[in-house]
């Protein structure tokens, strides 16, 4: 697991008040004791993210305080064939939107458009920027056909 990831995994596991010992830390990270308290120094020494020890209930946790400054973990950055698969994909499930499949897949329309927000947090509309088009939806012109045939 590259450094970023282990970021990523270890703010994701201190989410919603949650107490991780450095145990869990260690197993679900797999590394190594050092290797957990460098990832963690930076966590709290360059990214500002605020996991503090809770000595009472002997673990890790995320501790916002009121006022204090927010954190953000570096984007994610994506080249051009991932951007154009994430691109297919919000086209392909929206056209779900409305029958059977519709209601199972809006959680990925979401997190897809999550993904596709820019770094300030406001989203990008993609739809006005690109449009996908399917090979299925173009008509053929009527003067092709003889020709082809």
């Amino acid at each position: 697991m590259e450094r970023i990831e282990r970021f990523y995994k270890m703010e994701a596991m201190v989410q919603g008040g949650r107490i991780v010992t450095a145990q869990q830390f260690l197993e679900t990270l797999e590394v190594s004791i050092s290797t957990f308290k460098r990832d963690l120094e930076y966590l709290r020494d360059r990214m500002n993210v605020p996991i503090d020890w809770d000595p009472m209930e002997r673990g890790y946790r995320l501790h916002v305080k009121p006022g204090a400054a927010t954190y953000n973990l570096p984007g994610m950055w994506f080249n051009a064939e991932e951007a154009h698969a994430l691109l297919t994909m919000q086209n392909l499930l929206g056209d779900l939107g409305s029958g059977l499949l519709g209601p199972h897949v809006q959680g990925l329309m979401s997190r897809i458009q999550q993904l596709m927000e820019d770094q300030t947090g406001a989203p990008v509309d993609v739809s006005k920027r690109v449009r996908v088009r399917k090979a299925a939806a173009r008509k053929p012109r009527s003067d092709c056909f003889p020709v082809v045939g």
